[in-house]
């Protein structure tokens, strides 16, 4: 009976384990192809990327230099923020006119509330601006740094809004001028 056992825990581990092989590099060449598709939906005036080594703690993944025309057209920003269902991944385009873009690459909050946030209309409120941080409004925006807050998911809101002001701050200290 035991080795019946173990020989069925044997066959199902390498039958796992084959599995996890055959997918493992399709599954990364997917994650690379999102992730290039969001870098360029967030800066468009980019024709290519190219990764910067730096080092940065507030929850930066990756930062890439747009290029077109020989030069740095922006920058793309691959952050994680806390939202109220856990961590919000996002990638953020910005050059020296403001926020050119901001992508909602995954999330886990509440579908109908917090998981609006993806959507155009809350998206595109930091686009083209560049104040020295957003504030997050309920009811109306009264300003240019202002952003109304999806109804019923503040918590998104300030999250989101948090990691574009990070996007800002750390364009404004180290990318700005170039690198």
């Amino acid at each position: 009976m035991v080795s019946r056992l173990a020989l069925i825990a044997l066959v199902a581990g390498l039958f796992l384990g084959g599995t996890y092989y055959i997918t493992k590099e399709p599954i990364a060449e997917q994650e690379r192809m999102q992730a290039q598709q969001a870098r360029q939906e967030v800066l468009p005036a980019a024709e290519d990327f190219e990764k910067l080594d730096m080092q940065n703690d507030a929850g930066i993944e990756e930062i890439y230099a747009g290029k077109a025309n020989g030069g740095i057209v922006g920058y793309t920003v691959k952050l994680t923020s806390k939202g109220y269902g856990g961590d919000i991944v996002m990638t953020v385009g910005v050059n020296e006119e403001g926020v050119t873009g901001v992508k909602i690459n995954s999330h886990s909050e509440t579908p109908g509330l917090g998981a609006k946030a993806d959507a155009p209309i809350f998206m595109n409120q930091y686009v083209g601006k560049a104040p020295e941080a957003f504030n997050v409004a309920k009811g109306a925006a009264s300003g240019d740094d202002d952003i109304l807050a999806i109804s019923g998911a503040t918590i998104t809101s300030r999250a989101v809004t948090d990691g574009v002001n990070t996007v800002l701050e750390l364009y404004r200290s180290e990318l700005e001028g170039g690198q």
